[in-house]
């Protein structure tokens, strides 16, 4: 988290680069991914509905990333406690 809110000071505008994000993670991001994001940073709400397994929770997590950029707060839920606790263990792991 550190690193990116470094990243907007150095770089001013880096937060609306689709690139950014789409080095973030080892492998290319589908096209639902990149569109969610698209919409989010034009400023529009977004809801993904796709099966299980299929990469929402990364929609999710390039939300929180250009959030926190953007020097906003962030709350994550999940509709079951376990996925909660689990994702909660992830993202405690990698910040």
């Amino acid at each position: 988290v550190d690193k990116l809110e470094n990243l907007v000071t150095k770089i001013p505008g880096i937060e609306m680069n689709m690139n950014l994000y789409r080095y973030i993670y080892p492998f290319p991001l589908d096209s639902f991914q990149i569109d969610g994001l698209s919409s989010l940073m034009s400023g529009n709400n977004v809801m993904v509905s796709t099966p299980t397994g299929s990469g929402k929770t990364i929609v999710g997590e390039l939300a929180i990333y250009f959030a926190l950029m953007m020097g906003l707060r962030v709350a994550y839920t999940t509709p079951l406690k376990a996925l909660s606790n689990q994702k909660y263990q992830d993202f405690k792991n990698r910040y």
